[in-house]
């Protein structure tokens, strides 16, 4: 039988390899299947491991955000292929907050540029799906992923992230124009 760590890394292999919907995922760490590799914070925001009614069935990550503006956590990106430049990247994770103490948003940031945000998460006890669209980039500088306070108001916000993938867009489309055939009288 396989150890509980190996299992961990096989499902998070399986994610991160053209397995999800979107193809390619480029988190390695989709939902703290190898504990918060692949995370930071700054200030007193803190991300764990969760392992007791996770959002997926072995965990989640639980993050804990203050009402510091400058409060996030952030989350690593795999090094992109050079066939996704100029192209459009689509962020999607799944949340519960049990609170919302300030203005919290899930943000794209190229560089330090802040390239997109989603619009202000709510408190659900039920998994609710952000998702978030912005340009690859040229690939010249580094794409984070963040859950963070936009702004500082008060209370401390308490969430679950899980599922949390990055990769070329599959929610765009082009839609064929239509064409007037005859005249209008």
């Amino acid at each position: 039988m396989a150890s509980t760590s190996n299992r961990a890394l096989l499902a998070n292999y399986l994610l991160g390899q053209q397995s999800s919907a979107m193809g390619k995922n480029y988190i390695s760490n989709p939902s703290a299947f190898m504990n918060t590799v692949g995370t930071s914070v700054t200030g007193t925001a803190t991300v764990s491991r969760n392992t007791t009614s996770p959002l997926t069935a072995i965990s989640d990550f639980s993050i804990s955000l203050p009402n510091n503006a400058t409060d996030y956590v952030a989350f690593s990106t795999d090094t992109f292929d050079s066939s996704m430049s100029g192209k459009n990247c689509e962020l999607r994770l799944d949340y519960t907050a049990s609170s919302i103490g300030s203005n919290v948003v899930v943000q794209i940031v190229q560089g330090s540029n802040i390239v997109a945000s989603s619009s202000a998460l709510s408190t659900a006890s039920t998994a609710r799906t952000v998702s978030v669209n912005a340009p690859c980039g040229d690939l010249s500088t580094a794409t984070t992923i963040r859950v963070a306070n936009s702004t500082g108001n008060s209370g401390t916000s308490a969430l679950k992230v899980a599922n949390v993938t990055y990769g070329l867009a599959t929610n765009l489309s082009q839609v064929s124009q239509a064409q007037l055939v005859g005249t209008i009288k």
